[in-house]
């Protein structure tokens, strides 16, 4: 495969253009960004138009060492307006490093409350979960058998290889080795992941014909990405403009 490379010097940005594997015969184009020092990395932030007015530029890149990783940081640039026209075109209207640090640690905070909100959720469900088979089959294998063996091949692998990381688990281990193969309800909410629990739930709820369970279940897909997002520490306010237009339209 044959590639020719260059560098784009008024950006410092290496490019490879692929002039074999191309899509429908036009010149494909990867962009490499390179890894910058704190130092290039404000120095790129001012080519942006980002001001340095409300923290110092050292101040700046301690925190850049010490707090928070560029990449992460930056994303929340896309909450704000550029010049569209004129000798700043292209460049961030009156943003300060400092909106940007500020934003990411609003962020960190509002992830931490959120992950404590949803992991209070999780351990209602499984109250729920056991409430309902109380009340219905009050069978605590039953229900469990039965999900698995709606599973089809495929799922149940996936659902599997889930239930067998356990086996290492110091936390669950024992419970896993102790029912393996035949789970109590009460032992298999304990083993499986959120994604799993609400898969669980769903399940159930069309099994009893609960509209309402039915209707949560579906609700429950968003609060697992978001627990999932907030748990692998991702960023949740970097885009605020595109989900106002998404929640508006």
């Amino acid at each position: 495969m044959l590639f020719i490379i260059y560098i784009d010097i008024r950006t410092n940005i290496l490019y490879t253009k692929n002039v074999i594997s191309s899509k429908r015969g036009k010149v494909m184009y990867e962009k490499i960004k390179p890894m910058l020092s704190a130092n290039e990395q404000i120095n790129h932030l001012k080519n942006k138009g980002i001001t340095f007015n409300l923290t110092t530029e050292s101040e700046a890149k301690e925190y850049l060492t010490k707090n928070n990783n560029f990449f992460k940081l930056v994303s929340y640039r896309k909450n704000y307006q550029k010049y569209d026209f004129g000798l700043n075109v292209g460049k961030y209207i009156n943003l300060d490093f400092k909106m940007l640090s500020e934003l990411a640690i609003l962020d960190m905070r509002l992830r931490k409350m959120l992950l404590s909100i949803v992991l209070d959720l999780e351990h209602y469900l499984k109250i729920k979960i056991l409430n309902v088979i109380e009340n219905n089959s009050n069978d605590g294998y039953k229900d469990v058998k039965e999900y698995i063996d709606s599973l089809n091949e495929d799922e149940y692998k996936k659902f599997d290889s889930e239930i067998s990381r356990n086996s290492n688990s110091p936390y669950c281990k024992e419970i896993y080795e102790k029912y393996k193969d035949d789970y109590p309800v009460w032992a298999f909410l304990e083993i499986i992941p959120f994604g799993r629990l609400i898969n669980f739930y769903s399940f159930l709820a069309k099994s009893i014909g609960d509209k309402e369970m039915i209707d949560e279940s579906f609700m429950l897909k968003n609060v697992r990405d978001l627990r999932n997002a907030c748990a692998h520490n991702n960023c949740i306010l970097n885009d605020l403009r595109s989900r106002y237009y998404y929640l508006c339209n």
